[in-house]
């Protein structure tokens, strides 16, 4: 049931039965979520790791604990689970711990209090099996961020043009619903969520989002393209593509937005960051700019400051505002124990150095074994 063995010929199957299929894209997506849903909450009472003792004293230090101590709290010495994520996490757990769903179930003693209390490591295996249930089913109700994330990626497979077949259409919903399976299925992402203990399936979902955000201005640019080709009216559409870049570029700046309110709530997607920066610079600061010559209209790439200006600012906005709260308590102070936190130096950046090492070999070795199979054509895949 965990494992969810999806094998190329039974994907391949799906398409052809899908082509007979009337195209119903949205109600399709229903059963998928219902029955992944539901796994999710037989996999309630299976092991849990030290994950969840760490998510649990952030829970309580939101709770109980003014925002100028949240990044200085470590329970007298008691506990390891320090706030180590960035402030939107940090508020993200305040918003469980402090709702009016939470409150009712601490009153009316569902949930016991030492759930959400500032107890020391050696007391978290005495928190009861409410406690649980309700932090995993914040994973649970918060995975619909994943889900929205892989329904809008999976969507940029599919291309409004009346100009294609029906069969041709049939196929491209039959590939986004292909995507959007493989992503809320996926096996390894199930059990390090739902039986380990974390959040990614949110973050993903927001990761999801943002390049889908970029996707789609590819395909809005393509679909433009497309309908320039004739050589008539091919100045006149021109012109109308060049009207029509801000609608593109606005994708991507949304896709920009989404990314830096990722790394507000885990700052270890910095590593796609790069990849970021030089996509959005060459795709939004740079301007197709048409030319007349004798030739007809051409097209020339001009670099944008003002873009450039506003792209900055937007991200930088978005990166900023969640650490505002803190600055008012003293900048210096708040701003150098957040980043002690998040790039602990002096400690390690990796928990077990032990556990660092073999996955970096592992994933090395991985990587290599995955290139010679490729060279040598080991693997064959099939035409669809």
């Amino acid at each position: 049931i965990i494992y969810f063995p999806i094998s190329y010929q039974s994907l391949d199957s799906f398409n052809r039965r899908y082509l007979k299929m009337d195209i119903h894209k949205k109600s399709l997506i229903i059963p998928p979520i219902i029955i992944i849903t539901l796994i999710k909450i037989l996999l309630i009472p299976s092991y849990k790791s030290t994950d969840f003792d760490v998510h649990r004293n952030w829970l309580a230090i939101t709770k109980h604990l003014p925002l100028s101590e949240w990044y200085f709290n470590d329970i007298n010495g008691t506990t390891v689970h320090t706030l180590d994520y960035p402030p939107s996490f940090a508020f993200f757990e305040y918003l469980l711990s402090n709702n009016a769903i939470t409150s009712t179930l601490v009153k009316h003693n569902i949930l016991n209090e030492r759930c959400l209390g500032l107890i020391g490591d050696d007391e978290n295996s005495i928190i009861g099996d409410e406690c649980i249930v309700f932090q995993r089913s914040t994973v649970i109700v918060f995975d619909f961020i994943l889900f929205i994330g892989a329904y809008m990626i999976s969507q940029t497979f599919i291309y409004d043009n009346t100009r294609q077949s029906k069969t041709h259409r049939k196929l491209q919903y039959s590939k986004s619903m292909v995507c959007f399976l493989l992503i809320v299925t996926n096996s390894g992402l199930l059990v390090l969520d739902h039986v380990h203990f974390q959040y990614n399936g949110m973050l993903i979902g927001i990761l999801l989002s943002s390049i889908a955000m970029l996707l789609q201005s590819i395909k809005s640019s393509q679909h433009i393209m497309s309908t320039s080709a004739d050589p008539q009216k091919k100045e006149q559409q021109y012109y109308q593509r060049i009207a029509n870049d801000i609608y593109m570029k606005k994708f991507d700046l949304f896709g920009a937005i989404l990314f830096a309110f990722l790394l507000t709530f885990k700052h270890m997607y910095l590593t796609l960051s790069p990849f970021y920066f030089f996509y959005l610079l060459r795709r939004f600061c740079f301007m197709n700019v048409p030319t007349n010559n004798h030739h007809g209209a051409n097209k020339s790439c001009r670099f944008s400051i003002p873009h450039l200006i506003v792209l900055g600012l937007i991200v930088l906005m978005t990166l900023i505002g969640p650490f505002l709260p803190f600055i008012q308590y003293g900048f210096n102070d708040q701003m150098t124990q957040i980043i002690k936190r998040l790039f602990p130096w002096q400690r390690g950046l990796c928990h077990d150095y032990w556990a660092g090492n073999i996955w970096a070999l592992y994933l090395g070795f991985e990587k290599i074994m995955n290139y010679v199979a490729r060279f040598c054509r080991v693997i064959k895949y099939r035409n669809s």
